[in-house]
């Protein structure tokens, strides 16, 4: 099965997940972009051709049809994946690794911290979708996995709502239990958000 059938059979796979707070859905789903990703790289048939180019002035250039991408988007794409990659290196770390560790102690200071984490990603959710308006059509297949790589990331601090709330009520056993897990959730994240980057770029 090439490419084009093993997307879509995924595709519909991710589509029928139900995030919520199971972070095994997560797992998953971090393994399949993953796994698309390779299959992508090997079912291209050595063809070089429509991979983007630099041109002379610095502006992304599809090869194959001569088309530019608007320099408005290249901006956009180069700010936004600064600033949600600096989040991915740093806040984000500290929440999902700081999970297991958590007390009476060190609760508040990771509790802003999350809280901050939750606002930006749904923030960034929305507006990386709504961003679409500007890519080309070379680009709308990378675009949408951005998207839903944000969306992933998103949905990892949504799902720590309730065991939150546990914890305002002082038990942390529902955050302390998934610490693995939200290990493990972490390092995917980090994988799935640099095979995205690498392909918008």
């Amino acid at each position: 099965m090439c490419y084009n059938e093993q997307y879509h059979h995924e595709r519909r796979m991710v589509q029928n997940m139900k995030f919520g707070k199971n972070i095994k859905n997560m797992i998953v789903f971090g393994a399949v972009v993953i796994m698309l990703a390779s299959v992508l790289s090997s079912c291209g048939n050595g063809d070089t051709s429509s991979k983007k180019s630099v041109d002379s002035s610095g502006s992304s250039q599809n090869s194959s049809s001569g088309s530019l991408v608007g320099d408005k988007y290249i901006n956009y794409i180069n700010s936004f994946t600064d600033e949600v990659g600096a989040f991915v290196n740093g806040d984000m770390d500290k929440v999902l690794n700081g999970v297991g560790s958590l007390s009476q102690d060190n609760y508040a200071e990771w509790k802003a911290l999350y809280e901050k984490g939750l606002d930006s990603t749904e923030h960034w959710y929305s507006e990386v979708g709504a961003a679409a308006m500007l890519c080309g059509e070379d680009q709308k297949e990378a675009h949408d996995e951005l998207t839903k790589t944000v969306g992933t990331i998103y949905k990892i601090f949504e799902g720590l709502k309730s065991r939150v709330e546990a914890a305002d009520n002082g038990d942390f056993s529902q955050l302390t239990s998934m610490a693995e897990e939200y290990k493990e959730a972490d390092k995917i994240a980090h994988t799935i958000w640099e095979h995205a980057v690498d392909a918008v770029k």
